[in-house]
């Protein structure tokens, strides 16, 4: 696994996840956040966020303060635990097949690596993106795995690069998910597997993008990508999470 040649190529624009009609998206609670909708995929984009809900925003607290706050990080085992089971649940509800060891899995935005361990309990060969610098030492130390740090909308990438490339809790938070999305597929030989909450919460100031199955479903349309669920479940309140398994259908892209 050479996390350098991902990096090697810079990325072409051609896969796209959905040609956006943006409609302006009512904000019903009044403030100046703005939002649109795609009126294809129904997507909701935030455009900008009023002082209030800028406020607590995830990018301006490092990884460790960020954590701290939501009184999750533990260092270690019990969270990851769950986290594990309930995405090992998911999969399962969804029938989606199993990943067998020595898949490679590059991980986008890997926090403080709360699925490290399953992964590698898996024999899964691991690495991950991820920009924080501290998220980023603590992954790197505590798993002894690779770490780069730039981040995803900005990186080159090399196709076919990874068998599975994985966004847990992630799209939501970049300000291009639909180009990101896109990237990751181009990067997988054959999965991408994503976590992300259900978008009724349009106003929670670290989301940029709200997603539902039907958009999940639209997209995986759009690219010619087997789908696996999506699968929504209540793991937190108040907020549902979705999970989805993409496979591509066409052979890798080759040298």
């Amino acid at each position: 696994m050479n996390l350098g040649r991902l990096f090697s190529l810079p990325w072409s624009s051609d896969p796209v996840v959905c040609k956006h009609s943006w409609r302006v998206q009512e904000n019903e609670r009044h403030c100046t956040c703005t939002f649109v909708r795609c009126t294809r995929c129904t997507v909701v984009k935030k455009l900008s966020r009023c002082p209030f809900h800028e406020a607590g925003a995830q990018e301006r607290r490092p990884a460790r303060g960020y954590s701290d706050s939501m009184g999750v990080f533990d260092d270690g085992i019990p969270q990851n635990t769950t986290y594990a089971l309930e995405l090992a649940t998911a999969l399962a509800d969804m029938g989606a097949p199993p990943f067998t060891p020595g898949t490679s899995v590059l991980e986008v935005g890997c926090g403080i690596g709360r699925l490290v361990p399953w992964f590698l309990k898996a024999g899964i060969r691991y690495a991950a993106v991820e920009p924080d610098p501290w998220a980023r030492r603590y992954v790197r130390d505590a798993y002894d795995v690779p770490v780069t740090a730039d981040p995803l909308e900005v990186m080159p990438v090399e196709p076919d690069s990874f068998d599975l490339i994985a966004s847990l809790h992630c799209l939501e938070h970049v300000t291009d998910a639909d180009t990101a999305f896109a990237k990751m597929v181009l990067a997988a030989r054959r999965y991408v597997l994503i976590i992300v909450p259900e978008g009724w919460n349009i106003w929670n100031p670290d989301h940029w993008w709200m997603f539902t199955q039907d958009v999940l479903r639209t997209w995986a349309r759009n690219m010619d990508l087997r789908l696996y669920g999506p699968a929504q479940k209540r793991v937190a309140e108040p907020e549902d999470t979705i999970y989805a398994l993409f496979e591509r259908r066409t052979a890798p892209h080759g040298p």
